[in-house]
């Protein structure tokens, strides 16, 4: 791959001389300054347009192509925007004229005056200008356009017949024209349409003479997939403008339905065994699979893809990969030989996929040794075949990976060694990414959202470079099932596509000066605040925040994030000049983000929704008829979208219960044009194949009767037409799939004008209810409606999911069960968490109610439960699950108690015992190596995050020791020394590991983990305020000076040699940073300053030293925490305008506490006295 060659006049490739120029306003007298890029003249400038007056002419080929006559249009069309001059277009060089000649395309006269294409890949072009003469040219497809197999490579997605301009072809004469009109005369294509355009207005046009330009683009695929060609004008133009471009289709995708549609009728051996039946429409989204040991399908897909380069002598790659959801295999033997259960997610299907793609290669190899084939790395099968040492040299990759996660550095991390791997087990240079820059339609969550990464994208493709040929880029923004698929979003998308098509040009562009001109060229004299919101915005999405999609809107774009973009948009837009180009540039991007600040302040999205249930005296009749009495005094709930806007045609929800059921009743309101059409093809109960009940018009009903145990949930499902599916999810199952759990529960469906119902009466017993005082209980629970239109699923819920899937239990909303004989609602933690009735045993219950009560610092507790869950392990050793839960909370209470050697011991007695229960589990099989296999997505990352704050917690302790041994007197601080043989970081990652599979909560989990970290910060931080005084005649530093200017914790850094920017985690509060807070995390009594020596300290009495601190301006209790201004100093009351207090409920209703005698616990809430002269504050 050649590099762009920049001679003799390009010593800068960005930035030459400075001039001003107009933006499009001017003839309105609007007059916006910007500096354009552009050469400095000598004396020997070539003169193209003076004082509006042409002085130029384009000369083309007699026979030029349609490409070459497009290109002269574009130069002419853009030349007569900045300067008003139109210059003739001519196919012959005129015999005498004074005029400078541009000729566009490649032809005899440029041979003759020896300018040639070599050096030139794919797209290449050069720009070389003599006497009075200047040659756009480069390398050009002239054949008939050009397309791939399947969506969106069709001539129908990928070719605009009204434009005749193509995805496909190299256009380098169009790209010579392009970079020159950038260069030279400082255009610019930030965006589709005529406001994308940036253009000076300048009457005279003057090049140097001696122009030497060659290049190539750093990546010769280039596939934007941002709308299909044939529905947006815009967009087609702005395409190859903007540098996007490819050769020809690299047909790799999903392609086994080719021979699925072929041959179902004729050789059905040819299918996949699944569940005992040929695979024709089973799995994969119905489209069916192959029994990839049968000889016959081999023979089949090679004779296909033969077939398709002999009809397609241009096409030079043919896909063999399996249809997309791939989830299960062939089930005959020679298939499940093949599988490797033991690599995981992303790998067990490596084996079985690549030898079989590698084979279909090997044989074309023989007959089209210059064509290849092709296959995504994705999913199953996106890890490398490691029984293959070499792949044959006709096998093209293209690796399934999400650039903008790359906020997340594990992630990041193991796609590029992937890369390089997968570099290393393919002939060089046949390999290509799939890139997903979906997010507005579809993920929810993130619509309106500013997902913005150039700095991620400037940074990949640096390392990509030489190692992948390109990316197709999945960018959709239209709403499923729209009529039209144009680009939508401009506002927010068009930067991040903009820095990609240009760093894929050039890699070594600067990006901070790109950038930098973005700002200044497309927003003028509103460049500066569009700065602060573009950088912001990219500063948030580059957050590394453990569980972040969960709690999006109230960790990382919260109301105070999102009120901070609005207001840099909204004083940008006061910059502006009224009506002018840049105005409505930021009028797009606010009409675009506002929603955001709606849906950011939306109740439900900040906590989940709740709602009472009301005991009622008279059942309904099961008949879809809301007539029944207690139906009449319920208030309805109405659903909103999975973002928490509203939705039209809202479903509408009412519940109830007795002492044996529990009643809904859903009116789903519908267009009455779609009464007749409600689609409701799913006619078998449980079914788990095509028609999928759920891609009908239906209601999904989610339910946990133990909120504190996230697996243990139980699902329905009804559609339009009455059918059933029903299943349960958690300890109970045993390993079985979620459909096989049946229940009683007895529907009726009916059909109206304008809506239909479901009315539904479960059995409690079915949901682990029977027997209990429903006073007490407490559900968490969802519903969803999937309103079919057409060809599409429009999902609406009660609880936002904030996700694609349903199956989100951390976002169900609270269901509380109201009996009419009191008025109290009971809130017992123990009851919540619901032990027994998830199925875990008696025994496990007790050892796991003290480890509920057990908070940081509580030693003696964690000891006791870790000696009950131990009892419990040797109880029920036949009891699997439960054992393996047993000794990995074990091993926790020991880690917590700080007891690391105790709790390495445990993990590993645990370990065989989860590889018999999770055989096929790749994670369980080889400890010592799990950090370098440990997968970067979602789950795993928990993983990953709960393993680092466990290693945290033994850092801190283990410092905390070493420090302690300076003390002279270290009167009630428990130091614990702590030396691992193993290393504390496997230990941490087994361990997290074992509580992912087995602990009832996860959640839980974590907090206690950032809560142990907390006290242990407090522990270290008590150490260094006693290390100080020891040092300074027994006086401890004050809390805070106003005469000195200081903080106790600038003393103490200022000792550490360490300024503010550098201060270490343990002076951050992993329950704040995990929520992007920064600032003061811990406060010092304000009762210490001025009577700071610790002689004075009476030890009898426990008073507060430090602790979880916050600060609440006067009014903000409790909505408005702030963790800057006074939050390092701590005062009683609540509210203070001039320090903090402290954060009373930031760990589980309480707060972490150093008290002077070096002593660290956990206090509740109510425990904290407001009054400044208790005597915990004083004393």
């Amino acid at each position: 791959m050649s590099r762009s060659k920049f001679r003799s006049m390009e010593k800068e490739p960005l930035i030459f001389q400075r001039v001003n120029f107009c933006s499009m306003d001017i003839a309105r007298g609007i007059i916006t300054v910007i500096s354009v890029i552009c050469l400095s003249f000598s004396s020997f400038a070539i003169s193209l347009v003076k004082d509006g007056k042409p002085e130029a002419v384009i000369v083309i080929p007699p026979k030029a192509s349609d490409a070459v006559i497009y290109a002269a249009k574009e130069l002419q069309t853009y030349l007569k925007k900045i300067s008003g001059a139109e210059l003739q277009i001519m196919n012959s060089v005129p015999e005498k004229t004074d005029k400078t000649l541009i000729y566009v395309g490649y032809d005899e006269v440029l041979k003759s005056k020896g300018l040639d294409l070599s050096g030139l890949g794919y797209d290449g072009f050069k720009i070389i200008s003599g006497e009075r003469w200047l040659a756009l040219f480069g390398r050009d497809y002239n054949g008939k356009p050009m397309e791939g197999r399947s969506h969106p490579f069709r001539m129908s997605e990928s070719y605009s017949g009204k434009l005749k301009i193509s995805r496909y072809g190299e256009t380098g004469i169009l790209f010579a024209v392009y970079n020159f009109l950038e260069k030279f005369c400082g255009a610019r294509w930030y965006m589709p349409g005529e406001l994308g355009e940036v253009l000076p207005n300048r009457k005279t046009l003057e090049i140097p003479e001696k122009i030497a330009i060659s290049k190539t683009p750093d990546f010769e695929y280039r596939f934007l997939y941002n709308c299909d060609f044939c529905d947006d004008d815009d967009s087609v133009l702005w395409y190859r403008r903007a540098g996007f471009g490819a050769p020809f289709p690299v047909n790799i995708n999903h392609s086994f339905y080719i021979l699925c549609r072929k041959y179902k009728d004729t050789n059905p051996e040819y299918f996949a065994l699944v569940d005992g039946k040929r695979d024709f429409s089973i799995s994969c989204g119905g489209r069916g699979n192959l029994c990839l040991s049968n000889p016959d399908v081999l023979k089949a897909f090679v004779k296909e893809a033969r077939e398709y380069f002999d009809t397609n002598p241009e096409q030079y790659i043919f896909p063999v990969m399996p249809n997309d959801g791939l989830v299960k295999i062939c089930e005959c033997p020679e298939c499940q030989k093949q599988i490797d259960k033991e690599k995981g997610n992303t790998g067990k299907f490596s084996n079985y996929i690549w030898n079989f793609v590698n084979k279909v290669a090997k044989e074309v190899y023989k007959s089209h040794p210059d064509k290849f084939i092709g296959c995504c790395a994705y999913r199953g099968y996106l890890d490398i075949p490691d029984k293959l040492e070499k792949l044959s040299p006709n096998v093209v990759v293209m690796i399934c990976k999400t650039r903008r996660n790359y906020w997340d550095t594990e992630y990041k991390k193991r796609y590029n060694e992937m890369i390089e791997n997968w570099n290393n087990k393919i002939k060089q240079g046949n390999l290509y990414c799939w890139e997903y820059y979906i997010w507005v339609s579809y993920v929810p969550y993130l619509r309106n959202v500013p997902v913005v990464f150039p700095r991620i994208i400037a940074e990949d493709f640096k390392f990509l470079r030489g190692k992948s040929k390109g990316d197709f880029i999945e960018a959709q923004t239209w709403v499923k099932g729209a009529k039209q698929r144009k680009a939508c979003f401009p506002g927010l998308t068009h930067l991040n596509f903009y820095v990609t098509a240009k760093l894929m040009w050039d890699t070594d562009t600067d990006i901070n000066r790109l950038l930098d001109e973005y700002y200044s060229f497309f927003y003028g004299p509103a460049s500066a605040e569009m700065k602060k919101f573009w950088e912001k915005a990219q500063e948030l999405w580059s957050r590394d925040l453990p569980g972040r999609d969960n709690e999006f809107y109230t960790r990382l774009y919260t109301v105070q994030e999102i009120d901070g973009l609005m207001k840099f948009l909204r004083e940008a837009r006061a910059k502006t000049v009224e009506g002018s180009s840049e105005q409505k540039r930021v009028d797009l991007i606010i009409s675009e983000v506002s929603p955001l600040e709606s849906r950011v302040k939306n109740a439900k999205l900040t906590e989940n929704p709740s709602c009472i249930c009301q005991e009622i005296s008279s059942a309904p009749k099961i008949d879809g008829v809301p007539d029944d009495q207690c139906w009449k005094d319920i208030v309805p709930m109405e659903f909103v979208s999975k973002t928490g806007e509203t939705v039209p045609y809202a479903s509408k929800l009412m519940i109830c219960f007795d002492d044996k059921n529990l009643y809904l009743f859903f009116t789903n309101y519908i267009d009455a044009v779609e009464q007749a059409a409600l689609k409701s093809l799913c006619k078998e109960k449980d079914s788990n194949g095509r028609p999928y009940i759920w891609e009908d018009e239906s209601v999904e009903i989610f339910l946990n009767p133990t909120p504190g145990v996230e697996k243990n949930y139980y699902q329905f499902a009804v559609n339009a037409g009455g059918t059933l599916w029903d299943g349960y999810y958690g300890y109970k199952a045993l390993g079985r799939t979620p459909s096989e759990w049946n229940s009683g529960i007895e529907t009726a469906v009916k059909r109206n004008v304008d809506s239909w119902t479901l009315e539904a009466k479960i059995p409690i017993a079915d949901i682990g209810l029977a027997g209990k005082d429903l006073e007490k209980i407490t559900m968490t629970g969802n519903f969803v409606r999937n309103r079919s239109e057409k060809n599409t699923i429009h999902y609406s819920c009660w609880s936002p999911t904030m996700t694609s899937s349903h199956h989100n239990p951390a976002k169900f909303g609270t269901i509380t069960l109201k009996k009419k004989s009191t008025e109290k609602i009971i809130d017992d933690e123990n009851e919540k968490y619901g032990i027994e009735d998830a199925g875990f045993p008696g025994d496990f219950a007790k050892a796991y109610r003290i480890f509920l009560s057990a908070k940081a610092g509580d030693n003696d507790l964690y000891s006791m439960a870790a000696i009950e869950f131990q009892k419990t392990s040797e109880m029920l050793e036949k009891d699997i699950p439960t054992q393996l839960s047993s000794l990995s909370l074990e091993a926790l209470c020991h880690f917590l108690s700080l007891d690391i050697e105790k709790a390495s011991s445990i993990a590993d007695k645990a370990l065989p015992i989860a590889r018999r229960k999770y055989p096929g589990d790749v994670l369980f099989k080889a400890p010592d190596k799990l950090k370098d296999i440990l997968n970067p997505g979602t789950e795993q990352k928990r993983i990953r995050d709960l393993a680092g704050l466990l290693y945290l917690i033994a850092q801190t302790e283990k410092e905390t020791f070493a420090l302690g041994e300076k003390l002279r007197d270290k009167i009630n601080f428990r130091l614990t020394r702590i030396d691992l043989k193993n290393g504390w970081e496997h230990v941490a990652l087994v361990l997290a590991l074992l509580l992912d599979k087995s602990a009832p909560s996860l959640l839980l989990i974590e907090e206690k983990a950032r809560q142990a970290v907390c006290a242990s910060n407090l522990r270290q931080l008590g150490v260094l305020l006693f290390l100080y005084a020891q040092e300074r005649d027994g006086k401890l530093p004050p809390s805070w000076s106003a005469a000195s200017k200081t903080t106790w914790m600038a003393e103490l850094l200022k000792q550490q040699k360490n300024p503010w920017s550098k201060r270490g985690s343990v002076f951050r509060c992993p329950s704040l940073t995990e929520k992007g807070e920064d600032g003061f995390h811990y406060g010092m009594n304000s009762n210490f300053t001025g009577n700071n020596d610790v002689s004075k300290i009476s030890r009898g009495n426990k008073i507060l030293l430090l602790s979880d601190s916050v600060h609440y301006n006067i009014g903000n209790y409790p909505h408005k925490p702030d963790y800057s201004g006074g939050a390092f100093s701590l005062k009683g009351p609540y509210e203070s305008t001039g320090g903090g207090t402290v954060d009373r409920c930031r760990h589980m209703g309480g707060a972490n506490v150093l008290f002077s005698d070096g002593s660290v616990e956990w206090l509740q809430a109510k425990q904290i006295p407001a009054n400044r002269q208790d005597t915990l504050w004083k004393n």
